[in-house]
């Protein structure tokens, strides 16, 4: 069979089966295409996500296989082939040879292995860089947690220096009442000495005389004559 039009495709399942175009569900005819016709238009389609492949008219075609699944889907397998005639007549007269277009299609064919080369050379550079990729976020998590212990560390300090702070403004707060009690103190102290100073002074001084009172001519006491005798006989 020989494929006549420009045509849309893609290389994405997931694309396939949303509802847009073949859904999941319902009678479905999927073209499971190999050929060497088709241009990559993933990077100037509007939508790059759907890695849309453009596929060129003039192509022809083998019918490979032919399968339906239980889900109503039919698939048709498609292989490029070599036309056993001329398709489409080349604007240059230099390409009308077919040993020209036998030649074309081997320097295709070589530049597709290059292609899968090139590809499988990116494949296993990707898996590398996802490999540093997965080991740079293991060192990302080791390092967030040791951010967190850290985070932790400074909050413990700085709870233990609030507490330490605490501390301080209770030990000034006592320091002031020893300084207050200490003043009153000192002010008794000095009362004391005055006290004990007024007591020696006291204890110095000679002690007083006692003054007598001579008694009154009438307070004298009697002479001998005034004592009655007993006389004798």
């Amino acid at each position: 069979m020989t494929w006549w039009a420009f045509s849309s495709c893609t290389a994405s399942i997931s694309v396939l089966e949303s509802e847009q175009y073949l859904g999941t569900s319902g009678t479905r005819t999927l073209f499971a295409i190999e050929c060497l016709n088709g241009k990559d238009i993933k990077r100037h389609s509007y939508f790059a996500q759907e890695e849309e492949i453009l596929l060129l008219p003039c192509t022809h075609f083998q019918v490979i296989s032919h399968l339906s699944s239980n889900d109503n889907l039919h698939i048709i397998h498609l292989r490029e082939i070599t036309p056993p005639f001329m398709l489409l007549e080349p604007p240059d007269a230099m390409f009308a040879d077919s040993n020209n277009d036998k030649a074309s299609y081997e320097q295709l064919k070589a530049k597709l292995e290059q292609v899968m080369d090139e590809n499988k050379r990116l494949t296993t550079q990707c898996k590398q860089q996802q490999t540093q990729i997965n080991k740079l976020e293991s060192e990302n998590q080791i390092l967030n947690k040791n951010y967190a212990d850290y985070e932790n560390e400074m909050e413990r300090l700085k709870k233990k220096s609030r507490q330490a702070d605490k501390a301080v403004e209770n030990l000034k707060q006592e320091v002031d009442e020893s300084d207050k009690l200490n003043e009153r103190l000192q002010v008794e102290i000095q009362n004391l000495r005055k006290e004990i100073e007024r007591l020696k002074r006291t204890a110095d001084r000679p002690p007083e005389r006692q003054k007598t009172s001579l008694p009154a001519p009438s307070e004298r006491l009697t002479t001998a004559s005034s004592f009655p005798t007993t006389r004798t006989t």
